[in-house]
């Protein structure tokens, strides 16, 4: 989930957007949000520190460790 993301990037002070998603719209299923997971689960992330290079991520552990290896200080 993406409460165990959120105080990660407030710990190492990055800056980031958060869009709601209505689960029970199944937003999650919607073709926007399957594009950055294709299993159409929350979380997910984009990072667009690199316009040229948008990066898909999901999965908590596993953007966890992207943005710990990414921000390391």
């Amino acid at each position: 989930m993406f409460y165990e993301v959120a105080p990660l990037l407030e710990e190492l002070e990055v800056g980031y957007d958060l869009v709601p998603i209505a689960l029970a719209k199944d937003e999650q299923k919607e073709s926007w949000f399957t594009a950055m997971n294709p299993n159409g689960r929350t979380p997910a992330m984009l990072d667009r520190s690199d316009p040229s290079d948008p990066f898909h991520l999901f999965e908590s552990a596993a953007m966890m460790l992207y943005i710990c290896d990414k921000y390391k200080h």
